[in-house]
């Protein structure tokens, strides 16, 4: 792989097109899974389960800049289930983002198993084809330190067994589906 930096770019005639003083990406992390699995949610689980094939980590350039992430996450994941996000900084562990109006829930509600940032679908036919759930989230990076970041499922009222890639009754065939999840992550200067 071959890979150019540079400080700005002109065109010719000599206006800046991209300079390095704020609003452009400057980082990006990629994740494509296409394994299938199932994520287990139970309604004592607190901060949820990690979906350990949709993380992504990134370095900040600056502790100011702001990133972006989102996940396309494919399956049939239970209507009483939330996505939530999860984070891990250094050398830490993963957990829940808890931060002060960065949350990887709905901080107007709190943290609470019902709270996150969307919902599976309510779908009565678990069988066959599957859902697509959009996930997004944005934060300030507050550190310089390796930064990852992952989608987790927590439960709202029950144990479950949430397939991802896959349906609830198949792992593939005529009229039951098989996708991939994805996720991108983007540092963008400030």
């Amino acid at each position: 792989m071959s890979r150019i930096s540079v400080n700005t770019i002109q065109n010719t005639s000599g206006v800046t097109l991209v300079s390095n003083t704020g609003g452009n990406v400057v980082g990006s992390q990629f994740c494509y899974m296409t394994e299938q699995l199932y994520i287990r949610t139970d309604v004592d689980g607190g901060g949820g389960t990690l979906i350990p094939g949709l993380t992504m980590c990134i370095t900040p350039k600056k502790s100011t800049n702001i990133i972006i992430c989102e996940w396309m996450v494919s399956g049939e994941v239970y209507n009483d289930n939330m996505f939530v996000i999860h984070r891990k900084i250094g050398n830490g562990t993963w957990g829940l983002i808890t931060d002060g109006g960065q949350q990887g829930y709905n901080n107007d509600v709190g943290n609470v198993r019902w709270s996150g940032i969307t919902p599976g679908w309510y779908d009565p036919d678990f069988s066959s084809t599957p859902q697509t759930n959009n996930i997004q989230y944005h934060c300030v990076a507050g550190t310089t330190s390796t930064l990852c970041f992952g989608v987790a499922i927590r439960s709202t009222s029950s144990t479950y067994w949430n397939p991802i890639n896959r349906t609830y009754n198949s792992t593939g065939q005529t009229s039951y589906e098989n996708s991939a999840s994805t996720g991108y992550l983007f540092e963008i200067s400030t």
